[in-house]
C-alpha cells in the first residue's frame, strides 16, 4: 500500500518527507512561500541537506522527464556546472495517472488518466461528509477507475482559500500509484504543523516556483527516487534539500551569500556555495567508481580562507585543467594527480596542494602562488614543463618532495624547493631555487642537463647527485647531511658551497664520490678553492676507484692556476683527474694518482720551466697538453684525443708510446724526440721555425699524421741513417713549404692532399698510396722516382710539367693523374700492373703507346690519344659522365668500353671487345670515324650516337638499344647484331647473325642486304601478340629496300626460338599446333628484291613447342612472313612448303587458317 499522510510535528511548520520504503519511483516538485525548517526522520540511503542563501535556487530537473537515481550521485553547481553524472530513463509514461484537487469544485478530487497515446481522461470524485476524526470516508468512483481509494480525515479539506491553504490531512490510502497535483500555476502553501510523507513509489507533481522566502523544504529519496519537472527556491534562509546516495542534485547560480550544504544525518553545516565553488570546511569525496572534477579552460576551483582546512579527493583520478587556477583558500587540498596540457596555477591563497598518485603532468608552466605549497606526496610523481615558485615580495610559493616522490621539471621563481626523501629530475638546463633538505634527504638528478644553484641549501638531510649532467653549487650551503655523487658531476664554485667552507667536514663521512662520477671545484679566482683546500679535499673525501676529481680554471684571474702539491689516489683507489674550463692549469708536483688525465678545455701544463711537474697515467687530450720543463723528460703516457701537444721550455721531450691524438704538434722550444715510430702518427707536425727542433732519435722510420710549416727537415736520424717518413695518417690536407733532405724517402698515405712547394732534395723516392701529392715542379717530388700505388699526383694550377719520366711502374693498386684544369702531355710511357685514372678537368695527352696492364678510367676532363694505340689494347675503359675519351683521329683498340661519358673518334677508328667482357656504354660516340666490335662478349650501346663511319660486328654481340642511324652496319662472320634501336644501312654477311629486339622487339635499319650464309634469329613469346612487340615476336623494320642475295645453294637461315612470357627459353604458352599461323617478321618501305623461297632454310631446334605441321617463308608484298600450317590437309598458296613428304608438289586444298599480323 502507498501512503500519503500528514504527520503532526512539534514545530510550527511543515516539511515534505519521502520515506524510502520501496524501490519504486517517487517524483516530487513543490513550491511554497512560507516553509520553515523541520527535523526529518531518516530512511534508506544517503541524506544530503542543501540550504541555499539569499537569492539561491535549487533545480531538480530541467524538463518533464524521469531521471533515474539508480546509478550515481550528481551535484550540479552554478549555471548547471556538473559534479558527477545522471541518467535519463524516459518521459512520463503512458498509462500513468495522478490525483488532483478540483480547483473549481471544493470538496471534490479528480483523477486524470493517460492512455497509450498520452490522451488524458478526467474523473471527478466527491469526498463524503466528515464523520469523526477516526472515520475513513471513501471517494465515490463514477468512472470505476480507482475502486479502492480511501481517504481518512480528521478535519476539513480547503482549496482555493484566500491564503491557498491545504491543511489537516491525516492520511490518504490507495492501492494504486497516485499523484498529488496542485493544478494552477499560482502560489500554494501548506499550513499547520506536520509532515507530508510519501513512500518511494508515489509520484507527486508540483508547480514550478516558490514565490517567497521562508519555511523549510526537506526532500529525501532512496536509490530509485526520481524527480519530474523543476523548481526554483526564492531568496531566503533555511531551505533544505535531501537526497540519498544515488540521487541527483542540480544547483542554479548561487551568486549571493548564505548558500549552505548540510550533513543530512547530523544536521551539521558542511559548507557554503557561491558563484564559484568555495569552501571553508573539510570535504571528503570518497565515492566508488572514478568520478571526475572537470574545470573548463581558465576555470577556478577555489577554497575560501580558513584554518585547518582540507580537501581530500581520495578516489578522484585527476584534475584535468589546462589553463586552470586552483585557489586553496588556506585549505590543505589533497588529490591523486593533475593533468593539464597548458599552464596550471595554484593561486597565492595560502594552504597547500598534495599530490598522492603517479602520472601528474603539466605541459607548460605550473605556477605555485605566494604563500602556497605544492606537495608531491610519498611515492607520487609530477612532470612539469616549468615549475615556477612565485613571490609577492613577502611570501613565497614552495614545493615539497616527500619520500619516494619524483618531480621532473625545470625550475623558476624564488620559492623554496623542500625535500624529505623525494627526487628532483631536471627536464632541461635550469637554475635552482633555495633548497631545504629534511631528514629524508634530497636527490637531484640532472638527467643529462646542467643545473646551477646560486641560492643556499639548508637542512639536516643528505644530498645525492645522480644522473648524467652537472649540478653546480655556488651558494653558502649549510645542510649537514652527507653528500654523495653517484653519477654525472657535482661542482662547487667556492669553498662555502661545500658545508659552508668547514674543511673538517670534507672527509669520507661527508663527501663520497662513486665510480664513474665526478667531484669538481673552481680554482684560480680569489674566492675559489686554494691549492691547500684542494689537497685537503682530495685526501679527505672518499673518492672511489674510477671516480674523477676535476679542476675548473674558467675564472683564473691571471689566466692560469698553479698547483704545486701532488694529487694522489684516495686512499688506494685509481683516481682520475680532469681539467675543465678555459685558461691554464699548471702542475708542478710529482702527481701519483694512477688513473687517467683528461683535458676537456683550456691547457694542462706539466712543469713551469723547471725540472718538476709530472703525471703517471694515460692522457686524453681534447684541448692542449703543454710540456714546459728545462730538463730531459721521457713521456711514456699514451696520449689520445683530438687535442694538441706543445713542446715548450728548453729541455727535451721524448715520446715513447704509440699515440693516437689527432691535434697539432708544435715545437716552440727545446727538442721533441720521436722515440716511437707512431708517436705522432695521427698528429700534424706544425714545423714552422718557432724555436724548437724535431729529432727522429734512433728511428729508421717514422709516421706523421700530417706536416705543415716552412722549417726544413732532414730525413735522417741521430746517427745520420736515412729515415723513411710516412705522412697523412690523419687524412688532413696540409701544405709544407720547407725542404726535405737526406737519403730518406717519403710515403703519402691517407685521403688528404699533401701540397709540397719546397725544393726537396731527398733521394729515397716518393710513394703515393693514398690521397694526392700536389706539386708545381718536378723538384717538389725529390730526386727519386715516384711510385703510384693507390694514390695520385695533382698538378698545381697553371702547371703543365711532364713528370712521366719520373714515374716508376704503377703498383698493383694503380694511380690517379689529376690535371686540375691544366693541359699536360706525357712523353714517356706508363707501365706496371696497376690501373690509370685520369681525373680533374683539363687534358692529359698520351704521346706514346703505353703498356700498363690495368684498366683505364676517365673520370674528369679528357684523356687524349697523341698516337695510334696510345692505350694498351687489353685495357678496359670506363668513361664517366662529363668526361671524354678522345681518339683525336687515331686508331685505338681497347678491351671493353663502359660508362656514360663521351667518345670522340674524330676520323679515327675504335675497336672494342678484345677482353671478352660484356659492358654497357650509355654515352655518345661522335665523329666521322668507325667502330668495330670484336671478342666474345657483348657491347650494349644505349646512347644517341652520332658517328658517321662504318660499324662492323665481327665478334660477340653488339646490342644496339640506342641509335646509330648515321653508320652503316655490317654483321660479319662470328658477330651478332641485336637490340631495339636503329642503324643505318645493314648488311648481314655470311656467318653473321641478326637478332632484332630484346626478347622480342623491333630493330630498325636502312637499306638492308641478306647474304647467303647469314642468319636471322627470330624469337616469339606469344602467338596472340603483335609483331615487334613484347608479348609478340621479332620484327626487322627496313626503312628502304631489302635485297636478298642468298640462293638455293647458299641459303639464308631463319632460326626460330620460342620463349616464355618471362622471356626465358621455353614453350610459347598460347601456341596451338592444330591451328595455322602467319607471322610477319620483316617489313620494308620500298620493297623486296631477289626473293626466292628456296634460298631460305628454317631451323626449329630452339622452338620448344611440339608441332606436327610445317613452317615456311613467304613474301607478302613488302613484307616477309613466317607461316605455320597445321598437319590437317588444307589449301595452300604459300610460295614454299617444307614438310615431311616432299617439296616438289603443292596441293590445292581447302584450308583453315588463323592469320596474325
Amino acid at each position: 500500500m502507498r501512503l500519503l499522510r500528514l504527520i503532526p510535528s512539534s514545530v510550527a511548520a511543515l516539511a515534505l518527507l519521502f520515506s524510502a520504503t520501496t524501490s519504486a519511483h517517487a517524483q516530487f516538485l513543490f513550491t511554497s512561500s512560507d516553509i520553515v525548517q523541520t527535523p526529518l526522520p531518516l530512511g534508506h540511503g544517503f541524506l544530503l541537506n542543501l540550504v541555499p542563501g539569499s537569492g539561491a535556487q535549487l533545480y531538480l530537473t530541467t524538463t518533464a522527464e524521469y531521471y533515474s537515481f539508480s546509478t550515481s550521485n550528481i551535484a550540479q553547481l552554478g549555471s548547471y556546472s556538473k559534479i558527477g553524472a545522471f541518467q535519463a530513463v524516459g518521459v512520463f509514461p503512458a498509462g500513468q495517472s495522478f490525483i488532483a484537487a478540483n480547483p473549481g469544485n471544493p470538496g471534490h478530487w479528480g483523477v486524470t488518466a493517460y492512455d497509450a497515446n498520452y490522451n488524458p481522461t478526467y474523473y471527478d470524485y466527491t469526498l463524503a461528509p466528515p464523520r469523526a476524526a477516526s472515520a475513513s470516508p471513501t471517494l465515490s468512483d463514477p468512472g470505476g477507475f480507482l475502486p479502492s481509494i480511501a481517504i481518512a480525515l480528521d478535519g476539513t479539506v480547503y482549496t482555493r482559500e484566500p491564503n491557498n491553504v491545504i491543511s489537516k490531512f491525516t492520511s490518504i490510502f490507495t492501492n494504486s500509484t497516485p499523484a498529488l497535483t496542485f493544478g494552477n500555476t499560482g502560489p500554494h502553501a501548506l499550513s499547520g504543523s506536520g509532515v507530508i510523507a510519501l513512500d518511494t513509489t508515489s509520484n507527486v507533481l508540483y508547480a514550478t516556483s516558490f514565490p517567497s522566502a521562508g519555511g523549510a523544504l526537506m526532500e529525501r529519496f532512496n536509490s530509485s527516487g526520481t524527480y519530474l519537472g523543476s523548481f526554483a527556491l526564492p531568496v531566503g534562509t533555511n531551505a533544505v534539500y535531501t537526497v540519498d546516495s544515488q540521487g541527483v542534485v542540480y544547483v542554479a547560480d548561487m551568486t549571493s551569500s548564505n548558500g549552505y550544504i548540510y550533513d543530512g544525518a547530523t544536521g551539521t553545516q558542511l559548507g557554503e556555495f557561491h558563484g564559484n565553488w568555495t569552501s571553508d570546511v573539510n570535504y571528503a569525496i570518497s565515492k566508488g567508481g572514478v568520478p571526475t572534477i572537470a574545470l573548463t579552460d581558465n576555470g577556478i576551483l577555489a577554497f575560501d580562507t580558513g584554518t585547518g582546512l582540507n580537501l581530500d579527493l581520495l578516489d578522484v583520478s585527476s584534475v584535468n585543467a589546462p589553463g586552470t587556477t586552483l585557489s586553496t583558500g588556506g585549505a590543505a587540498v589533497s588529490q591523486p594527480s593533475i593533468t593539464a596540457a597548458g599552464n596550471y596555477t595554484i593561486a597565492d591563497s595560502g594552504g597547500s596542494l598534495t599530490l598522492t598518485g603517479t602520472g601528474s603532468s603539466v605541459g607548460q608552466i605550473l605556477n605555485v602562488g605566494a604563500g602556497t605549497q605544492l606537495i608531491v606526496g610519498s611515492g607520487a610523481s609530477l612532470s612539469v614543463g616549468v615549475l615556477r615558485l612565485q613571490t609577492d615580495g613577502t611570501n613565497f610559493g614552495s614545493a615539497l618532495l616527500d619520500g619516494g616522490s619524483t618531480l621532473s621539471a625545470k625550475l623558476a621563481g624564488s620559492g623554496t624547493l623542500s625535500f624529505d626523501g623525494g627526487t628532483f629530475q631536471a627536464s632541461g638546463d635550469t637554475g635552482l631555487t633555495p633548497i631545504s633538505i629534511g631528514s629524508g634527504g634530497a636527490t637531484i638528478d640532472s638527467n643529462g642537463h646542467a643545473l646551477t644553484d646560486y641560492a643556499s641549501m639548508t637542512g639536516t638531510g643528505s644530498l645525492t647527485k645522480q644522473g648524467a649532467g652537472s649540478l653546480n653549487l655556488y651558494g653558502n650551503n649549510s645542510y649537514t647531511g652527507p653528500t654523495t655523487v653517484t653519477g654525472g658531476a657535482l661542482q662547487f664554485g667556492n669553498p662555502n658551497a661545500l658545508y659552508g667552507g668547514d674543511t673538517t667536514q670534507w672527509d669520507a663521512n661527508h663527501v663520497v664520490v662513486q665510480s664513474g662520477a665526478t667531484l669538481a671545484v673552481n680554482v684560480g679566482a680569489s674566492d675559489e678553492f686554494t691549492a691547500d683546500e684542494i689537497l685537503i679535499l682530495t685526501s679527505g673525501a672518499k673518492l672511489a676507484s674510477g671516480s674523477t676529481f676535476a679542476l675548473d680554471t674558467t675564472n683564473a684571474s691571471s689566466g692560469s692556476f698553479l698547483l704545486p702539491g701532488a694529487i694522489a689516489d684516495n686512499p688506494a683507489a685509481a683516481l682520475n683527474l680532469e681539467k675543465l674550463g678555459s685558461n691554464t692549469l699548471v702542475l708542478t708536483g710529482a702527481n701519483t694518482y694512477s688513473g687517467s688525465t683528461t683535458i676537456s678545455d683550456g691547457t694542462l701544463q706539466l712543469g713551469n720551466g723547471g725540472t718538476s711537474g709530472s703525471i703517471a697515467g694515460n692522457i686524453v687530450d681534447n684541448a692542449t697538453l703543454t710540456l714546459d720543463r728545462g730538463d730531459a723528460v721521457t713521456l711514456s703516457n699514451v696520449i689520445s684525443g683530438s687535442g694538441s701537444l706543445v713542446m715548450a721550455g728548453s729541455g727535451s721531450l721524448t715520446l715513447t708510446s704509440a699515440n693516437s691524438f689527432t691535434g697539432t704538434t708544435i715545437v716552440s722550444g727545446g727538442t721533441l724526440v720521436m722515440g716511437n715510430l707512431s708517436a705522432l702518427a695521427y698528429s700534424t707536425l706544425d714545423y714552422d721555425n718557432q724555436g724548437g727542433t724535431v729529432s727522429f732519435g734512433t728511428l729508421g722510420s717514422a709516421s706523421l699524421g700530417g706536416i705543415s710549416g716552412g722549417e726544413s727537415l732532414a730525413l735522417a736520424n741521430a746517427s745520420s741513417s736515412p729515415v723513411a717518413l710516412t705522412v697523412g695518417g690523419n687524412n688532413a690536407a696540409t701544405t709544407y713549404s720547407g725542404a726535405l733532405s737526406g737519403a730518406g724517402s717519403l710515403t703519402k698515405v691517407g685521403s688528404g692532399i699533401l701540397t709540397l712547394t719546397g725544393a726537396n732534395t731527398y733521394t729515397g723516392g716518393t710513394t703515393v698510396t693514398g690521397g694526392f701529392i700536389d706539386f708545381a715542379s718536378s723538384s717538389n717530388l725529390g730526386s727519386g722516382l715516384v711510385t703510384l700505388n693507390g694514390g695520385g699526383l695533382q698538378w698545381a694550377s697553371g702547371t703543365t710539367t711532364d713528370i712521366s719520366s719520373q714515374l716508376a711502374p704503377l703498383g698493383s693498386n694503380g694511380g690517379t693523374l689529376d690535371t686540375n684544369g691544366n693541359s699536360v702531355t706525357f712523353a714517356s710511357a706508363l707501365s706496371g700492373t696497376g690501373s690509370v685514372t685520369k681525373a680533374g678537368s683539363g687534358t692529359l695527352t698520351l704521346s706514346v703507346a703505353n703498356s700498363y696492364s690495368g684498366s683505364t678510367t676517365v673520370s674528369g676532363g679528357s684523356l687524349q690519344f697523341g698516337v695510334d694505340n696510345a692505350l694498351p689494347s687489353p685495357t678496359a675503359v670506363s668513361v664517366s659522365s662529363g668526361a671524354t675519351l678522345d681518339l683525336n683521329g687515331h686508331a685505338g683498340s681497347v678491351g671493353s668500353l663502359a660508362g656514360s661519358g663521351s667518345v670522340a673518334l674524330g676520323s679515327g677508328s675504335l675497336s672494342v671487345g678484345s677482353d671478352g667482357s660484356s659492358t654497357t656504354f650509355s654515352g655518345v660516340i661522335a665523329g666521322s670515324g668507325s667502330l668495330t666490335k670484336t671478342g666474345s662478349g657483348s657491347l650494349t650501346l644505349s646512347g644517341a650516337n652520332t658517328y658517321s663511319g662504318p660499324t662492323s660486328v665481327s665478334g660477340g654481340v653488339l646490342n644496339l638499344n640506342g641509335s646509330a642511324s648515321n653508320s652503316a652496319f655490317t654483321v660479319a662472320s662470328g658477330g651478332t647484331l641485336s637490340g631495339s634501336g636503329s642503324v643505318g644501312a645493314l648488311t648481314v654477311a655470311s656467318g653473321g647473325t641478326l637478332s632484332p629486339g630484346n626478347s622480342p622487339g623491333t630493330l630498325s635499319a636502312g637499306n638492308t642486304t641478306f647474304a647467303g650464309g647469314g642468319s636471322f634469329t627470330w624469337q616469339i613469346n606469344a602467338a596472340s601478340g603483335s609483331q615487334g612487340q613484347n608479348p609478340g615476336w621479332d620484327l626487322l623494320n627496313v626503312n628502304g629496300t631489302l635485297t636478298l642475295s642468298a640462293s638455293g645453294f647458299n641459303k639464308f637461315s631463319i632460326n626460330l626460338a620460342s620463349l616464355t612470357l618471362s622471356d626465358s627459353p621455353g614453350a610459347v604458352s598460347d601456341f596451338n599446333p592444330n591451328l595455322s599461323y602467319h607471322f610477319t617478321f620483316l617489313s620494308t618501305s620500298a620493297g623486296i628484291s631477289g626473293f626466292d623461297p628456296s634460298a631460305f632454310s628454317l631451323n626449329t631446334s630452339a622452338f620448344s613447342n611440339s608441332f606436327s605441321g610445317s613452317w615456311s617463308v613467304s613474301q607478302d608484298g613488302n613484307d616477309l612472313s613466317l607461316n605455320y600450317a597445321s598437319a590437317v590437309p588444307e589449301p595452300s598458296s604459300y610460295a614454299t612448303l617444307i614438310s615431311l613428304s616432299s617439296l616438289a608438289f603443292v596441293a590445292s586444298r581447302r584450308r583453315k587458317s588463323r592469320r596474325s599480323s
